[in-house]
């Protein structure tokens, strides 16, 4: 009976001390070299890959590359991402789009980012410059021009 209750004892506590490390991650922070930070949501569709000297990122919404030589350090976090119904409005930014390049303009120098449809940060520039996004799958996305949110659709 002694034994029982000691290996009874050993699982709960063994039970207990990984439940604490038990983190729900969503996000994974890329760190490159120059400084600049990419974050990508991770769902449940996520593959993640080192190939050819490169870590290769894919899921549904997103497929990225690296070259190991530009990343300078990853992590996996617990973020919260703004949703498509979560677009604020501003009258001072037009964004004209030809193809799949669009140029956003404005009468200051603003911030331009292109999200997925669940809140993840693909792009970003200054207003003013074109932005390619024939790297982008065929889905929806929201683009930012200082506060101002467009809807768009890749096809």
């Amino acid at each position: 009976m002694k034994k029982l209750k000691i290996f009874i004892f050993g699982v709960l506590l063994s039970a207990t001390h990984m439940a604490s490390f038990a983190v729900s991650y969503n996000a994974i922070t890329v760190t490159k070299t120059d400084g600049s930070v990419d974050l990508i949501q991770i769902n449940d569709q996520l593959s993640i890959s080192f190939e050819n000297s490169s870590l290769k990122i894919n899921s549904p919404s997103v497929n990225v590359e690296y070259i190991m030589g530009e990343v300078a350090g990853y992590t996996f976090d617990t973020q919260k991402f703004a949703g498509i119904g979560n677009c604020e409005t501003d009258t001072s930014a037009t964004l004209s789009i030809n193809g799949r390049n669009i140029t956003a303009n404005s009468p200051s120098q603003l911030r331009v980012a292109v999200y997925s449809s669940s809140g993840i940060l693909l792009i970003e520039s200054m207003s003013g410059t074109s932005l390619d996004l024939s790297e982008l799958k065929t889905g929806t996305y929201i683009v930012t021009v200082g506060i101002k949110s467009f809807k768009i659709a890749l096809k």
